[in-house]
């Protein structure tokens, strides 16, 4: 409700929400910049009958338990100088999937899905890095129940949203980011003599400038209050990045969304790392 997510707590200590799920891979890399992954999935996930009465739109018509089995194809290409924090290079990762293949007469919601995400990172001059990712959903079926339509502000987010969630069974969104290097990577020795492997630690910072546009579409407005589907979303913002030792990045910002909301946000992970 009001883009943001409400939760549930049985006050009894039950489990409302269980899920059980086991799958087969097999994955192919031909080259150094490039890997294939082939899985079939089986998901087996119900829910409390006092959850399925609150919000019968959750699995849905009601619905307490979902099984199935999916299927799905994943394509990467990385030719980025790091994966944990890149500066230059290209990326790009291709997603699909078929959720139901038939076996399970009883699951209702078949639907064919196809992902696609995209990076480019290049170096401008001296200290000036400029960053553009774009990724995208879009699905077969547009009459799937909520816990499908995970959009952004799951592992898709956007900047100045932190405090959202916006479901659907398609989206887009696009950030752009211009990064300047205000301490080049250098190196500490700490006085830890008996562990040798954490005496240097490495870092830098980086200043960037970000901007974000997203879609998300929703066919099925399970709440009037949740105004952000079907409607173009950005922001803009600035952020400071600390990489440091093992390539943890903490990140600080300050950003603004489409509709005059500013915040400042703390992040302590990998950039699009999920994505």
């Amino acid at each position: 409700m009001d883009n943001r997510p409400v939760f549930y707590v049985d006050e009894n200590n039950g489990y409302s929400w269980n899920s059980a799920d086991a799958f087969a891979a097999y994955s192919y890399r031909p080259g150094i910049y490039s890997r294939h992954r082939f899985r079939v999935h089986y998901v087996d996930e119900w829910i409390s009958d006092t959850i399925a009465a609150l919000n019968p739109h959750f699995f849905g018509d009601g619905y307490q338990r979902f099984r199935y089995f999916s299927a799905d194809y994943v394509f990467r290409y990385d030719i980025r100088d790091s994966k944990i924090y890149p500066l230059e290079g290209m990326a790009a990762k291709i997603k699909v999937e078929r959720i139901g293949l038939g076996i399970l007469k009883d699951f209702p919601h078949q639907n064919l899905e196809a992902e696609g995400t995209f990076f480019f990172h290049r170096k401008l001059y001296n200290r000036l890095y400029f960053a553009n990712v774009a990724t995208g959903k879009i699905a077969s079926n547009n009459q799937l129940p909520q816990v499908m339509q995970d959009a952004f502000g799951y592992s898709v987010n956007m900047t100045g949203y932190d405090d959202f969630v916006i479901d659907g069974t398609d989206y887009f969104v696009n950030k752009v980011v211009l990064k300047y290097q205000l301490v080049s990577p250098r190196e500490v020795s700490l006085p830890y003599k008996k562990l040798q492997q954490f005496t240097k630690v490495h870092y830098a910072m980086y200043l960037n400038l970000l901007g974000d546009l997203g879609y998300v579409h929703n066919n099925s407005i399970y709440d009037p209050t949740n105004y952000m589907i079907n409607e173009w979303q950005y922001s803009v913002g600035i952020g400071l990045d600390f990489v440091t030792y093992y390539d943890k990045v903490f990140g600080f910002e300050f950003a603004l969304n489409r509709y005059g909301q500013r915040g400042f946000f703390f992040h302590a992970k990998t950039p699009f790392l999920n994505w």
